[in-house]
């Protein structure tokens, strides 16, 4: 099986490869605790340390994805779908990664 971060970084953009980079990434800051694709982030244990880890993990394929996109799409099946459609072409909101309370 191909490393699904590999795979994005080739040039995958399905909403199945992100969920399985998102969920990869996300165990790996969990563990030994697990992850479904319908657990919010924050509920399942991840801080917003380790999402920012996991956002420089997707970042580095080209994902993109900010810090505020799991505080908006809140679980893996919701947050995979969003990237997904930003990678295929559908128009992607500015990503200054601005806070609400800075702008």
């Amino acid at each position: 099986m191909t490393d699904p971060l590999t795979a994005i970084a080739a040039g995958a953009t399905d909403p199945g490869t992100l969920t399985d980079a998102l969920m990869a990434s996300c165990r790996r800051r969990l563990a030994p605790r697990d992850l479904t694709e319908d657990d919010g982030f924050f509920e399942a244990g991840l801080t917003s340390m380790k999402v920012a880890s996991v956002v420089v993990d997707l970042k580095r394929v080209g994902v993109p994805v900010a810090l505020l996109d799991f505080f908006q799409f809140q679980n893996v099946r919701l947050l995979a779908v969003e990237l997904s459609a930003r990678m295929s072409g559908a128009p992607v909101p500015a990503d200054d990664d601005a806070l609400p309370w800075d702008t």
